[in-house]
């Protein structure tokens, strides 16, 4: 809700916008990568029209969270381009290119991304330190088994040290995946997983150093991207992690 109007959100076939969001963050990235690239022309081409429609979607998702981790892995990718590529010129005339496509759509919806980052929602954010409040708690109580897979919100009142009692208003599962894992599985569950991802994530960048074709780094680099952003996503947002459905 923002001054009485209420702001559509887009959710595409997923269910719900920050899935479409997470959806996004994690192939815009790889879609810059080709822009990036030295692939024929109409590949980039194409590649630019896919990122120009995605960027437009990922703001009418209305998901800041999307929002943040899709630029910070963008940044990420031209960063590690700027600090290791021999094609400054080339490169540096699609980056322009790039960079001109992502101001034209915050020109266009520079409105709505005012509204929904500062106006709208305040609920929904005011609640995300609370439950991460709640959250530590019951991990403290429950360090080692955590309290079992999808019990988390039919036991987080017990646990709740909050003024406001936050899960009686709101009964929704902490939103950070790491918290979540470690509230259900317990400490060594959530160690486990960020030691499965950290062992991908150094496999991922041996190949992409050991690449002899750029083209392969680039597409490697884009997804090793594009997961830093659902890892950052996480910090705030666990849509998706939580769903029953199949």
């Amino acid at each position: 809700e923002v001054g009485g109007d209420t702001l559509s959100r887009v959710s595409g076939t997923l269910g719900h916008p920050n899935d479409l969001g997470k959806y996004l963050e994690a192939v815009l990235p790889l879609a810059l990568a080709l822009i990036l690239s030295t692939v024929r022309l109409r590949i980039r081409v194409l590649a630019a029209g896919a990122f120009s429609l995605g960027a437009v979607v990922l703001v009418l998702t209305l998901s800041r969270g999307a929002w943040v981790s899709t630029a910070l892995a963008c940044v990420a990718l031209v960063g590690w381009l700027s600090a290791t590529s021999r094609r400054g010129q080339a490169r540096l005339t699609r980056l322009v290119s790039a960079v001109l496509i992502c101001g034209a759509v915050l020109v266009c919806f520079a409105p709505l991304i005012g509204a929904r980052w500062f106006e709208s929602d305040p609920r929904a954010a005011g609640s995300r330190l609370p439950l991460m409040r709640v959250a530590w708690s019951t991990i403290t109580s429950h360090p080692i088994v955590g309290v079992g897979s999808g019990n988390y919100t039919r036991v987080m009142h017990l646990y709740d040290p909050t003024p406001e009692a936050i899960s009686v208003h709101y009964q929704k599962p902490v939103h950070n995946i790491y918290l979540l894992l470690a509230v259900q599985t317990g400490v060594m569950g959530l160690v486990f997983f960020l030691g499965f991802l950290w062992a991908a994530w150094r496999r991922g960048w041996q190949r992409i150093k050991a690449a002899d074709d750029e083209l392969v780094r680039l597409i490697l680099l884009g997804i090793a991207c594009g997961l830093l952003a659902r890892l950052v996503h996480g910090l705030v947002d666990v849509s998706g992690l939580t769903s029953t459905k199949i």
